[in-house]
């Protein structure tokens, strides 16, 4: 140790640095005024520098295998750390597809409205429908009559209806339908229709009596064929009716099916993207939403088209004309040039194809908000226009009870907003509709109430015209039964007249089968001969019984008018 003088300072020695003479402690390996290193005193130890790192660890858990269980230990903790690490990722959505989180948003929002639907206790009859087993009633009576519109009297006029009724049983090949005029309790006029597997029949019991005259319909043509000498190519003609109706019967199964392919086909083409959150004004209310870029590719919007048209023109009625013209014996070249021309769902893809050509691939925002879809929009240029749409879903406390559509080309505005009680969370169901285009404006008031059936619903141009509908609307399992006890259309708020209307639809209640039927095709010339006479004459005698029940029934100065 190198130092110019040595002293004894309380049993310490001391030193002097050689570098800045102040004194420092002996054992000090440097200076505390310089920093200089000074060499150790002699037969001192060297310096233990590493003396930290060779410390053996404490013993936390015993002498005996207390380092290996302390290891599993904190192995074990960190795994769990990293488990809710996971959780907490997985549940801020860091690790979740952006897809498939919109794609969970649109089911929920489908389901709300599903459910929001089926509160309201009605059932869904297009699976009755396509069972193609039903019957249904409908009629339209007048109710009343402004005589000052016309300045007379014209209350008499009151009870004049239109009644309807049809049942249909596919399965058994049966159909049986009505159509009457009447005024108040007594018939104006009455027809008939039924049909069992190959036979179809017609009745007008005013003009023919209560015998039914019919055709079969599978040997139409050869019948007609052996009646007639001049019928050349009537022989081919030869249907079934219930066979040609079939195509008619869309299969709802079978067309949603398709759809749903044609639907997850287009999702699976869609691009989304997370753009971040922001807060969005949802039908007045400010509400925070994750927001999402959605482009839907031009070239899965054009197959979705087709997919659509196609299902339309193979499940529907398509099918049916098709089928039906092959039954009237139409040549197959002239089958195909009408079914070109009938292509309707075709043409209509087309139509909307070439709009889809103009807006390329297609950009949206969706904003999700607590799980369902909050906002819709659309902003492009279109054909020289400026469009935007903006569709706002839920803002008030119940998700379903609001939505809205904004509609801007260029300076031009059309909005369409509901509101109300839609989800019946008391026990009845409300729903006000505005519709704005500039200066016009449509409104739609509609009450129900499941539990009485009561009804109303007010549609129409409030300082115009509309409808007034009071009525009730009551449901069983597999039926719906209306009746509207007033349905008044008025102008400027003044009634012009009422009506009641009466719907019913249910399942089949039978098969009315006629008292008497006979065959034309069977019946001999002096026969058909007969008959047509007796047509006449019942024709001229209900002319005259129609004619004395409006003399007897209208005042006088009506019928002046009238004449």
């Amino acid at each position: 140790r190198e130092a110019s003088e040595v002293d004894i300072v309380g049993g310490c020695v001391g030193l002097t640095c050689r570098h800045c003479g102040n004194e420092i402690r002996d054992d000090a390996r440097f200076c505390p005024h310089c920093g200089t290193l000074n060499g150790s005193a002699p037969g001192s130890e060297p310096p233990q520098e590493t003396a930290a790192y060779n410390t053996p660890a404490p013993n936390l858990e015993g002498p005996a295998g207390g380092r290996k269980k302390t290891g599993r230990l904190l192995a074990g903790a960190a795994v769990v750390v990293a488990v809710f690490a996971l959780l907490a990722a997985a549940a801020s959505g860091l690790f979740s597809d952006a897809r498939k989180q919109l794609g969970q948003a649109l089911d929920q929002t489908m389901a709300a409205y599903a459910q929001a639907e089926k509160a309201m206790g009605l059932p869904d009859l297009n699976e009755l429908v396509q069972t193609g087993a039903y019957s249904q009633r409908f009629s339209l009576e007048l109710n009343g009559l402004n005589s000052n519109l016309v300045g007379y009297d014209v209350s008499a006029l009151e009870g004049l209806g239109l009644g309807m009724s049809a049942s249909l049983n596919q399965a058994e090949r049966k159909l049986d339908f009505a159509l009457s005029a009447f005024w108040g309790e007594e018939d104006i006029l009455r027809f008939f229709l039924a049909a069992d597997d190959d036979e179809l029949y017609f009745s007008a019991p005013d003009f023919t009596g209560e015998t039914f005259y019919g055709v079969n319909t599978r040997t139409l043509g050869k019948d007609l064929s052996a009646m007639a000498e001049d019928s050349e190519g009537a022989a081919e003609i030869s249907f079934n009716l219930f066979e040609l109706m079939g195509p008619f019967l869309v299969q709802s199964g079978e067309t949603e099916a398709r759809l749903q392919s044609a639907r997850a086909a287009l999702w699976k083409d869609v691009v989304v993207k997370k753009e971040g959150s922001s807060t969005q004004s949802i039908n007045g209310t400010q509400t925070k939403t994750t927001l999402y870029r959605v482009t839907i590719p031009h070239s899965a919007l054009e197959r979705y088209v087709d997919d659509v048209a196609d299902t339309m023109t193979v499940v529907g009625v398509m099918e049916g004309y098709r089928t039906m013209l092959e039954s009237l014996g139409v040549a197959q070249p002239e089958i195909d040039s009408l079914m070109e021309e009938l292509d309707i769902y075709g043409e209509l893809a087309e139509q909307v194809k070439e709009i889809l050509e103009e807006l390329g691939d297609l950009e949206l925002k969706v904003g999700v908000s607590g799980g369902y879809v909050a906002v819709v929009i659309y902003e492009d240029r279109v054909r020289g226009c400026d469009v935007k749409a903006v569709l706002d879903l839920g803002g008030g406390e119940e998700y379903v009870d609001d939505l809205s559509l904004e509609l801007e080309i260029d300076d031009t505005k059309l909005t369409w907003k509901s509101t109300g009680n839609h989800s019946g969370t008391n026990g009845e169901f409300t729903d006000r509709t505005t519709i704005r285009a500039g200066l016009y404006q449509i409104t739609s008031k509609f009450s129900y109430q499941p539990q009485s059936g009561d009804l109303s619903w007010e549609i129409g141009m409030p300082s115009s015209m509309t409808l007034d509908m009071e009525g009730r609307l009551t449901s069983g399992k597999d039926s719906y039964d209306l009746n509207l006890e007033k349905a008044a259309v008025k102008v400027m708020g003044m009634e012009l007249f009422s009506l009641g209307v009466k719907y019913y639809l249910g399942p089949y209640e039978g098969w009315s089968e006629p008292a008497g039927v006979r065959l034309v095709t069977e019946m001999s010339q002096a026969e058909l001969d007969e008959l047509d006479l007796q047509i006449q004459a019942n024709a001229q005698a209900w002319l005259a019984r129609t004619q004395q029940m409006f003399l007897a029934r209208l005042p006088e100065e009506l019928i002046g008018a009238m004449r």
